[in-house]
């Protein structure tokens, strides 16, 4: 038993052995994925969000990176906010905007600062209850490069 054992160890270590000289001795480096926009699209430095209940629509879609400037214009009866997160859930920018007072719309101009990547735009009024603006389509997504 003792010889059959050892003899099943070194075929193993034999098998676990031959994958590694197949393999290269020196990696190759992997070439990142650079987030480059497509074709004829324009990338901006500033947008406006236009709010409403319950929508939310931001004027442009594609930005560079870098110092977004932000213009809210709430044209709705109700009190809403602009937040800006990022893939993970990260907040990096809100603003809150008051209701339209009569014939005065309500008006915020704030500025994030964006890396390559997705966002999401929403308002975070309500937020994790039934009547969270959010759930209600007050949200949109923006691509910055």
């Amino acid at each position: 038993m003792r010889h059959h054992a050892a003899t099943v160890g070194v075929a193993g270590a034999a098998i676990l052995a031959a994958p590694a000289a197949v393999l290269p001795l020196v990696a190759e480096a992997r070439s990142h994925r650079t987030h480059r926009p497509p074709p004829n699209v324009t990338l901006w430095r500033s947008m406006a969000v236009n709010e409403s209940e319950w929508t939310l629509r931001p004027g442009h879609l594609n930005f560079a990176a870098g110092a977004v400037r932000i213009h809210v214009y709430n044209l709705g009866m109700d009190d809403h906010d602009v937040t800006v997160a990022d893939r993970a859930g990260r907040i990096v920018g809100a603003r809150g905007v008051v209701a339209k007072v009569g014939t005065k719309t309500g008006e915020a101009v704030f500025s994030v600062r964006l890396k390559p990547g997705r966002y999401k735009l929403y308002c975070s009024l309500f937020a994790n209850t039934p009547d969270s603006h959010e759930a209600r389509g007050m949200v949109a997504s923006i691509r910055v490069y």
